[in-house]
């Protein structure tokens, strides 16, 4: 099944996400508003959630969070789904879904362990078994705080951003950069009109 979504749409999606990352969630975590991750998938939830109303309203659009890909086993901490045009028909609010159109990976951590990195690196991995086992071909974003000294703050490596990655990624990053804290966005992908026309017939159900 498709969800046919035009550039506009998607362009203000990717827009209003990098602006609450850097906008409203770096505010709320100077104001201390942000306790562990689910503070931040709350926040995230609730920030991009009224800024898009009138988008997601007007055009049958929603965000999820736990949102469940069963045919993968795998759980994305927030999604924006399209649903069908008769969707108040349909007998579970799940079996409505016809399209995802943006993936959501968000973590929160002051622990620098190789462990931790791995974890995070973890949901790398998960965007590229969305991708490539489950089809699901949408945009998607990583959301780290990283509550520890950093030497860059971004976590894909070229050999996933110049490959599978390219074209659909974007990283919400934050983290401390010679004892002061920064927030960024590394995009690795062009919402240019003609880059972006085979996610406008490719939004697919996983």
């Amino acid at each position: 099944m498709t969800a046919p979504i035009n550039y506009e749409i998607l362009s203000a999606i990717d827009r209003a996400i990098k602006t609450v990352w850097l906008n409203n969630i770096q505010a709320d975590w100077q104001n201390d508003a942000l306790l562990r991750e689910d503070s931040l998938k709350c926040a995230f939830y609730y920030h991009l959630r009224r800024k898009l109303a009138n988008l997601l309203r007007k055009n049958n659009l929603r965000i999820f969070s736990e949102y469940r890909f069963a045919a993968l086993n795998l759980k994305a901490d927030l999604v924006i789904v399209k649903l069908h045009d008769n969707w108040k028909n349909a007998d579970f609010l799940a079996d409505a879904v016809s399209g995802v159109i943006a993936v959501i990976e968000l973590k929160y951590t002051g622990d620098a362990s190789r462990r931790m990195e791995e974890t995070i690196k973890g949901d790398v991995r998960k965007f590229k078994r969305y991708l490539q086992e489950g089809n699901i071909d949408c945009l998607y974003y990583l959301g780290v705080i990283y509550e520890a000294e950093c030497l860059r703050l971004n976590w894909m490596d070229k050999r996933a951003t110049n490959a599978w990655a390219g074209g659909r990624t974007a990283e919400l990053d934050a983290g401390y950069m010679d004892g002061r804290i920064k927030f960024e966005v590394h995009s690795y992908k062009d919402l240019s009109r003609n880059k972006i026309q085979h996610l406008e017939i490719k939004v697919m159900i996983g």
